[in-house]
């Protein structure tokens, strides 16, 4: 199988702040890896991978959202997901829960 990227993104958040999500539309079966780096090793920068249904106002409402996976150390730096998806729409959201403003990108690529 040969991983092709999906997308390339480039974000800046001030503190305790959640992007825009990234909506990404897999055809089959296969692998999502997604990657956010960021500048600053004192913020802390986490990624959420979730259904359609999921907005910037419900992703951190119990119940309200289906978070598929998650990377959210306080030390990864990068933060990595790995999953296997199956054919459909999906949300990626970059979150600076950091004392500071970010900067950084978001790489995500599919492998059949």
């Amino acid at each position: 199988p040969v991983r092709c990227v999906i997308g390339n993104f480039m974000f800046s958040l001030p503190p305790i702040a959640l992007a825009q999500p990234v909506e990404i539309t897999v055809s089959g079966t296969g692998t999502i890896d997604a990657t956010v780096q960021w500048t600053f090793a004192a913020n802390d920068v986490d990624l959420f991978l979730t259904d359609r249904n999921c907005s910037a106002t419900t992703i951190f409402n119990l119940g309200n959202c289906n978070i598929l996976a998650r990377a959210d150390s306080f030390t990864n730096k990068p933060e990595v997901i790995r999953m296997s998806l199956s054919s459909g729409v999906y949300r990626l959201y970059v979150y600076n829960d950091g004392p500071g403003s970010e900067a950084g990108t978001l790489v995500v690529g599919f492998t059949p």
